[in-house]
This record gives C-alpha cells, sequence and structure tokens, in this order.
C-alpha cells in the first residue's frame, strides 16, 4: 500500500457537508422556538394588557383579544406537544395492551 493510499483510507468524502446539514438544521430549530417563544409572549402579554383594560373599563376586550390569541396559542402548543405519532418510533403498542388488561 502506497504512502498515498494511506492517507486516503480514513478520509469520509462528504463529511463537511453533514456538518453543514447539522448547523443548518440547528439553526433552522432554533429559529422556530425563538419565533414559537415571541407568538406566546406576544399573546400573554396581548391577554394582560386586555384584562387590565378591560377591569377598569368593564368591557368584553378580553374576548375579542382571546378570539385572535386563543387559536395562536394552541397551534403552537399543539406542535411543540403533540406527543408520539402513531406508529412512529415512539409508538409503544404494549402500553394499549396493558391498559386493555386493566380495563
Amino acid at each position: 500500500m502506497s504512502e498515498m493510499e494511506k492517507d486516503f483510507k480514513d478520509l469520509k468524502v462528504g463529511r463537511e457537508f453533514e456538518l453543514i446539514e447539522v448547523k443548518r438544521s440547528y439553526l433552522r430549530e432554533w429559529t422556530r422556538t425563538r419565533i414559537a417563544l415571541l407568538i406566546v409572549l406576544a399573546c400573554l402579554v396581548a391577554m394582560a394588557v386586555a384584562t387590565v383594560f378591560e377591569v377598569r373599563t368593564g368591557g368584553n376586550v378580553l374576548l375579542k383579544v382571546w378570539a385572535v390569541t386563543g387559536p395562536l396559542l394552541a397551534s403552537v402548543t399543539a406542535f411543540y406537544f403533540r406527543g408520539p405519532e402513531p406508529r412512529g418510533k415512539d409508538d409503544d403498542p404494549s402500553a394499549i395492551r396493558d391498559a386493555e388488561k386493566i380495563v
């Protein structure tokens, strides 16, 4: 085996592309998380301001603000806390069989 073959034996072609993809997916997830937190914080601030305004004036402002912020909070919560997918990697059919035995 020549010296050149020894040098290229352990070389992994495309490894730099894997690292770029890992960095890209990290940045994508970091951005998604920050946007979701910004949405949640904006909704909570809007709800707090509407609550204070409703207590002082006595209108139904809180109901109107909830009509807008409720679906936003529900969609963010549903995305981040959706649980395991059916037939996915976290699906455990033995848990269903155990629950059927109890009932």
